[in-house]
């Protein structure tokens, strides 16, 4: 805290990216002392990489009984939220309820709040059941569905999709990395100042490398890429609504311009300016020889000049000969 920290972080840095354990409740802390400082989101891009477990949250901005909390919301303005495909939705909740009422319970019966608990259960045991019938077909051999390095290596590269409700709605498709893991699955959301509805402005889809080229037993990896699709643009409050550049043209502290012949020519011109306006703004003074004078030139009588009739004057601005 203070304005020493304050521009230690603001002369190297144009995005800050921030990660909490409490996701919600901490970022919430994070953007009001972020605004609190004047860390504006004009100056930075904010990216809030949200982590869903086990419960559905509500977003900050929205209260208790499920009004909107402006002054919360204003405080993520411009800010860009890493979550699930279906963080801001119910996408999710739909086809698990269906399903729950296929077995004869309702919605009073589960615990609702603990949803993602449920579901990456759910995906779990398909996933065990899929590598397990796959393993089966090849070998058609029961007993090699006990094997577990081979039910471990079917899993791997596979996709399928999560739960699928009566009404065809899928909780998503499922993607098993090179090491049977799942492959993240997200998507960039905005945060408008004038709109109460969060903008996805970016999907984040895991896209498999080829297995002749990465083998996840080998370098321990997913061996997949994420492939980044934009699904807007011209969103950012811009002049032209682009997001600014991954680095200034003239670089984080100015090292890649030279001002050089800027000063050199701007010097001359500079001066050459304060010099003139110091000689308009400078108060007009008549001294007595000054007052002598123009008593002379009232005085002068001839057929060929205009009477001297006096003079009028403003210190700073003007004079005026009548």
């Amino acid at each position: 805290r203070g304005e020493g920290r304050r521009e230690i972080v603001h002369s190297p840095t144009s995005v800050i990216i921030f990660l909490f354990s409490n996701t919600r409740e901490q970022s919430k802390e994070f953007m009001a002392a972020a605004q609190r400082e004047g860390m504006m989101a004009s100056e930075f891009v904010f990216i809030l990489p949200w982590l869903q477990d086990g419960g559905k949250e509500d977003s900050p901005w929205i209260g208790t009984d499920g009004s909107m909390l402006h002054n919360v919301k204003d405080q993520y303005a411009n800010a860009i939220i890493i979550d699930d495909v279906n963080g801001f939705d119910n996408t999710i909740l739909t086809p698990f309820l269906e399903r729950v009422k296929e077995e004869g319970l309702t919605e009073a019966d589960v615990d609702v709040a603990n949803i993602y608990a449920y579901i990456y259960l759910f995906d779990a045991l398909k996933l065990y059941a899929m590598g397990a019938r796959k393993v089966l077909n090849e070998t058609n051999n029961p007993a090699s569905v006990l094997d577990r390095f081979r039910v471990w290596n079917a899993m791997r590269r596979m996709v399928f999709p999560g739960i699928v409700g009566s009404s065809g709605v899928a909780s998503g498709i499922i993607t098993m990395d090179d090491r049977a893991e799942r492959a993240p699955l997200y998507r960039g959301f905005f945060i408008s100042p004038t709109q109460d509805q969060v903008m996805a402005m970016a999907h984040m889809e895991p896209t498999m490398i080829d297995p002749s080229k990465c083998d996840g037993l080998a370098n321990r990896s997913g061996c997949y890429d994420i492939v980044v699709t934009d699904m807007m643009t011209n969103f950012w409050p811009s002049i032209d609504g682009r997001m600014p550049l991954d680095e200034p043209l003239c670089g984080f502290r100015n090292e890649k311009c030279d001002y050089t012949l800027l000063i050199v020519g701007a010097g001359p011109r500079t001066a050459q300016l304060g010099t003139f306006r110091y000689c308009q703004r400078r108060p007009i003074i008549f001294n007595r020889a000054d007052k002598n004078m123009f008593q002379q030139m009232k005085a002068a009588v001839h057929d060929n000049i205009n009477p001297f009739l006096g003079i009028s004057f403003n210190e700073k601005e003007e004079m005026l000969l009548v």
